[in-house]
């Protein structure tokens, strides 16, 4: 078989996932492994790649990918063979210094000693996902986490990349924005700030517990707009990257450019003409972008043959003429740069139009905002409380108050 080397944009070089495993030692409200019957199917079958397929896919994507990671649906250190592939990944990043670690993970077991793989790379990304860096907020969404114990993981994580020699490290939180979490969004911006880092959010979609609508911003796209707007203006001032989704469609001449978005040229798929990600699930699968797009599997083909596969032009040309195949059809990432949001659908919810309040301010209180604090235990509100006070006193003591004062006369000068 001849393979079309020229087949794919010459910028296409793309982000790759080993999905090493699923396990995770969290339950996020709006994760499937918040959802209890999928959490419990999810632990029975437990996919994981074995160690055979990991060494073989690995070497395989190298030549043609821009960066790696593990377990893009789990959390990659609650991989049972997490040990050995740190050690195989260590040295394949070493011979490959053009490409990037660009890990994805909660930041909760992160340590210095499971850093040391690093050791001799070039440049490392972490993504974390955060959600919130209020201390309860936190807990109601990444149960059973403690936020003061993740922050200070995720404050030192450059010093430690630094201490073994990675000097080009990059830093990205990631939240998912619902009603319960939104008003975080300005303290977790001033964190980036603080770090160093970059902010992505997104909304929440369907494949959580079943009332995980009920927090769909969708349901608020006035008040949505209006303070993500502000947020935006807050990151400028930061001077910090900040990704976020298109605004919500709410008058008649924004719904028609929504319309019109989804029937003309104007739709572009990052994912699949750029950055990726091509994941390679633990049964051999390989999908070529955030959905499950797959075009082949590497028990039966070479991974090249994978990635020169034609369908990738039948789909590009089809999202290119406005007509997307499914599953890009219902892709909420496919719509990221269009002008607005307006179906509910591409995130997996079915919020008609209709039933939104389209107020700027709504009455909170009677909007449910705040119910998420009914779900925390007074045990579980005193432990995260004093844990934080805690970890604030601490840091007030060491470091804080002398970072906080060289930020006053940096800004001064």
């Amino acid at each position: 078989m001849t393979l079309n080397t020229n087949s794919h944009p010459l910028d296409y070089k793309p982000y790759v996932i080993l999905g090493t495993t699923q396990r995770c030692n969290y339950r996020c409200r709006m994760c499937f492994w918040g959802k209890p019957e999928y959490a419990r199917s999810l632990s029975e079958s437990d996919p994981t790649m074995s160690m055979e397929l990991f060494r073989r896919a690995l070497e395989e994507v190298v030549p043609y990918c821009s960066s790696l990671c593990l377990a893009g649906a789990g959390e990659f250190l609650t991989d049972p063979l997490i040990e050995e592939r740190l050690g195989i990944l260590g040295d394949t990043l070493r011979r490959h210094p053009e490409i990037m670690l660009y890990q994805t993970t909660n930041a909760s077991l992160l340590s210095a000693d499971k850093l040391q793989f690093l050791k001799g790379t070039r440049k490392v990304g972490f993504t974390v996902s955060v959600d919130s860096v209020d201390a309860l907020t936190y807990a109601s969404i990444r149960r059973p986490g403690t936020l003061s114990i993740v922050l200070e993981k995720i404050r030192s994580l450059r010093d430690e990349l630094h201490a073994i020699g990675v000097e080009d490290v990059h830093i990205r939180l990631n939240m998912v924005i619902m009603k319960r979490n939104i008003f975080s969004l300005p303290d977790v911006l001033r964190f980036a700030k603080e770090i160093h880092a970059a902010v992505y959010v997104d909304h929440p979609q369907g494949f959580g517990p079943d009332d995980l609508h009920q927090e769909s911003l969708f349901r608020f796209p006035a008040l949505s707009n209006a303070f993500l707007e502000k947020c935006q203006q807050l990151a400028e001032t930061l001077d910090i990257g900040f990704d976020r989704p298109p605004p919500f469609a709410i008058l008649p001449g924004e719904v028609e450019k929504y319309c019109n978005a989804r029937k003309d040229r104007t739709l572009y798929c990052h994912q699949l003409n750029k950055a990726g990600p091509v994941q390679v699930l633990a049964n051999g699968d390989v999908s070529v972008c955030c959905q499950t797009l797959v075009f082949g599997n590497l028990h039966h083909q070479a991974f090249k043959e994978i990635f020169f596969s034609p369908r990738y032009a039948e789909y590009r040309e089809a999202i290119a003429a406005g007509h997307p195949l499914p599953p890009c059809d219902q892709c909420r990432q496919l719509y990221r740069k269009a002008p607005y949001l307006y179906e509910s659908s591409v995130y997996g919810f079915d919020i008609p139009p209709e039933t939104r309040n389209l107020n700027p301010a709504p009455d909170l209180e009677k909007e449910g905002f705040f119910e998420w604090l009914d779900e925390l235990s007074e045990k579980q509100l005193r432990h995260q409380l004093r844990q934080d006070y805690l970890a604030k006193g601490r840091r007030l003591l060491t470091a804080g108050m002398a970072e906080k004062i060289a930020s006053f006369d940096r800004r001064k000068k």
